[in-house]
């Protein structure tokens, strides 16, 4: 299945090559030079870089490549489990298992739908997802190849559609200036964990190019808890004119990761195994000028997965290991123009279509048969516009920024759908007041057709599936966020969710059956600090509270806390330190359907020490990571003890 994938390998390594090369040949004429490197670098903030308030309402904390590394983030997980309000579940060291408990982010409880999901999961504003199961693998989305992640906490029905009661956009990597920059990170640690990242950066007039591949792997804190992580990726950039320019971003990514099972469960006969390679590539065309601006946009996602499991539950066949080997495609375009109009109006409307789907095999040894479901794609096109417009009031010292917004949905096979936001802002001096509303709402996928062909959970005829209805959510959200003093700015919100239809595994007694929670609500608060007292220290500090009905649904903790710190304490020194406490919780265990069950709180705290270096014309830093500092025993989910206290060394090169 999915030849086409088959040559990546040979293919990336052959371009990774030409990649370097190129750009040298093209502009041979003119002598390349390396971009002079400067030293001295500034301290930056922990955690987040900034949490900026949109004019639309609603806010985007944003996760700079300085947090990234700060928190010797390996994966995405790794990267945004110190953003107030999100939560991960993970089951080893190195690597995500699968789609589910293994490897997840959750962003105030949302996102914990299996089959499906409910949040968007990005890359160069592309949902990038299994297009079958319809949620996101995190090992198709390297960390290295991030420049930032923008995270929304709040619904986002109208410029990101389906599958967005929360979004996250990863940014890819670009070169920033003229010349070459190269640079090397290698790193050892604990279980045998062991990182390799190279990047080469170019540009040269109009040009821009970013190249990145990297390493990881690890053989695990538990037995059978090994992980690998491979990555390959190139950001091209072409700047046509004053006002057009060309982009293409290519990535390509290979994984394996494998399952401890629960310490309770007895041993199989086989270790279960969860495999991905995929091929994401993005071709942008993008205009600028003083009217406004607005892309063209085409995508193609290809991938496979491989999940060697054991079989070993009723119906039969029963005691037999079988290979789950899904083939998924995400393929189409998306056009937005944002114009600037007369009185104040900023109006942004596009259009996206998009075709997902695919088809998936259980393999089993001969001579048990194998359970086949042919190809099948869904197709959605629609229509958005969203209108905002800045206004000062008759005293003149409050700004008000109003804003609304719809999007039309047309599905192929199921229902077509709405959604639509409102907010307003209002802002005077170091002070901002937010309200909004949103309307989001969530499409089953092609996992229904999968069920309803092997267990008949929608119906006995074959297109019964067609007729499930999409989950919606209602959102509304407070906000204030004022800055007391140029080293303390402070951030509030409340938000209240109203959820229906929201689709998950019924569980036991078999037969096990998909079922829907009629009605579900979250409601929390949320507050952000961001305090910088002394330029040789920045703080941060995060609180959520949430309380959620019914109150088993899963991952949705009472509270999370969040405190972290850099601190420059000598010449050339750094330490970065955060620790993060979570409150009791339920998690379901969605392979099998488990009934919620509840995790304890926890605390992890985390530290990483560096230290600079200066060699002429290669600078960087050498540092010692240790994670679970305090050695807390603590579970993601039940019967998976998360790693003890580990270390990683190693360094970081420019050159």
């Amino acid at each position: 299945m999915n030849a086409a994938l088959r040559p990546s390998r040979l293919i990336f390594t052959l371009l990774s090559g030409i990649v370097i090369a190129a750009p040298a040949w093209l502009f041979a004429q003119s002598p390349s030079r390396a971009l002079e490197l400067d030293p001295v670098e500034v301290l930056g903030l922990p955690v987040l870089e900034e949490l900026a308030v949109r004019p639309t309402a609603d806010k985007v904390a944003r996760v700079s490549r300085d947090q990234i590394e700060a928190l010797h983030a390996t994966d995405l997980a790794d990267a945004l489990r110190m953003v107030p309000g999100l939560t991960i579940s993970r089951f080893n060291a190195v690597g995500s298992f699968g789609g589910g408990d293994g490897g997840a982010i959750y962003i105030r409880g949302h996102g914990n739908g299996r089959p499906g999901s409910q949040i968007s999961l990005m890359q160069d504003g592309v949902a990038r997802f299994t297009a079958i199961w319809t949620h996101p693998l995190l090992d198709l989305l390297s960390v290295d190849n991030v420049h930032q992640a923008e995270v929304l906490k709040s619904p986002q029905p109208v410029l990101h559609g389906n599958m967005a009661f929360g979004a996250i956009n990863l940014v890819a990597k670009s070169a920033a200036g003229e010349g070459t920059v190269n640079r090397l990170k290698l790193g050892v640690g604990s279980w045998g964990t062991r990182e390799a990242v190279f990047e080469n950066s170019y540009g040269a007039g109009p040009l821009r190019s970013h190249f990145v591949a990297s390493h990881r792997e690890s053989d695990g804190h538990r037995p059978n808890s090994a992980g690998e992580l491979s990555n390959l990726s190139y950001h091209f950039g072409y700047q046509l004119n004053d006002t057009w320019s060309l982009a293409a971003f290519i990535n390509a990514t290979e994984s394996n990761a494998e399952d401890p099972q629960s310490r309770w469960s007895p041993p199989l006969p086989i270790v279960e195994t969860y495999a991905t390679e995929s091929f994401f590539s993005t071709f942008t065309l993008r205009h600028t000028d003083d009217a406004g601006e607005g892309y063209a946009k085409l995508f193609w996602d290809n991938g496979e997965t491989r999940w060697l499991q054991w079989d070993g539950a009723p119906p039969p066949p029963i005691g037999a290991a079988l290979t789950n080997i899904t083939d998924f495609k995400n393929y189409g375009l998306q056009w937005q123009e944002t114009r600037n109009l007369a009185d104040d109006w900023r109006v942004t409307g596009g259009y996206d279509l998009q075709v997902y789907g695919g088809e998936t095999l259980d393999d089993y040894p001969a001579p048990l048969p194998d359970a086949p479901f042919a190809q099948q794609l869904i197709r959605q096109h629609s229509l958005y516009l969203l209108a905002t417009r800045e206004t000062d009031t008759s005293a003149g010292d409050w700004t008000l920024t109003p804003s609304a917004g719809l999007r039309y949905n047309w599905s192929d096979p199921f229902e077509n759908q709405w959604g639509a936001q409102a907010g307003l802002v209002a802002q005077k001096g170091d002070t901002l007041l937010t309200a909004q509303y949103a309307r989001a709402y969530n499409y089953g996928g092609v996992y229904a057709a999968v069920f309803n062909q092997r267990w008949g959970f929608f119906g006995l005829g074959p297109t019964d599936w067609h007729d499930i209805e999409a989950e919606t959510l209602d959102h509304f959200e407070l906000g204030l966020q004022h800055r007391f003093s140029p080293w303390l700015l402070a951030d509030l919100s409340l938000f209240h969710d109203r959820g229906r239809n929201a689709l998950q595994f019924d569980p036991p007694p078999p037969p096990v059956s998909l079922t829907r929670y009629d009605r579900f609500t979250t409601r929390g608060a949320e507050l952000t600090l961001f305090l910088e007292p002394a330029e040789e220290l920045r703080l941060f500090a995060g609180l959520t509270l949430t309380d959620v009905t019914p109150g088993d649904r899963p991952n949705v903790p009472g509270y999370t806390a969040i405190l972290g710190g850099h601190w420059q304490f000598a010449p050339n020194w750094r330490l970065h330190a955060d620790v993060q406490m979570v409150d009791d919780q339920f998690v379901q265990g969605v392979r099998f359907a488990d009934p919620p069950e509840p995790i304890d709180r926890y605390t992890h705290a985390n530290l990483k020490v560096s230290r600079a270096f200066d060699l002429g014309r290669t600078h960087g830093r050498v540092y010692l990571a240790v994670r679970n500092l305090f050695d807390e025993s603590f579970t993601y989910q039940p019967g998976y003890p998360a790693p003890g206290i580990n270390w990683m060394a190693g360094f970081d090169a420019k050159f």
